[in-house]
């Protein structure tokens, strides 16, 4: 099962929790509870039975409004963590490119660039962060440099 809560306060940002029975979710007392079958639940902490939290999200695939093939020489992230991040870069071959991305300070807004491989060259790009040990994360922006060639196959995907 997989229950969604929305922050309507934050720019609609929205959660999703699986595999918990929840019909409903709230904020009170500045705790996050949970509601099923089986009573409250309070949400909290980066471990669920003493394993660390996987948290990741993927932006929308995107061609950034051209059809010609691009090679991104670097990516920006705007970020606050509690820990090391992953940002994931699909290649040409649908493997996973990974990047580490450091956390220099708990609690503090940073910015990391991130220097994407030359190798791949696509029309469409997607991306993957992630935690890394159930580290808690926001993510403020990502932006990107990328350049179009003149030459190439434009259908790859």
């Amino acid at each position: 099962m997989a229950t969604l809560n929305t922050n309507l306060k934050f720019q609609r940002a929205t959660t999703q929790f699986t595999n918990f029975p929840f019909s409903s979710m709230c904020n009170f007392n500045g705790k996050q509870l949970g509601a099923g079958p089986a009573g409250l639940c309070e949400m909290g902490g980066d471990l669920d039975a003493g394993v660390a939290i996987e948290a990741w999200f993927t932006p929308v695939l995107s061609d950034w409004g051209s059809s010609k093939p691009k090679r991104i020489r670097f990516l920006y992230l705007g970020y606050l963590c509690e820990g090391e991040l992953t940002v994931s870069v699909t290649g040409n071959n649908g493997a996973a490119i990974p990047y580490k991305i450091p956390c220099h300070a708990i609690g503090v807004q940073q910015r990391h660039r991130v220097t994407v491989s030359r190798i791949t060259q696509k029309r469409y790009w997607d991306f993957k962060v992630a935690n890394v040990n159930g580290a808690d994360f926001s993510i403020d922006a990502i932006d990107c440099l990328f350049i179009e060639l003149s030459h190439g196959h434009s259908e790859y995907a």
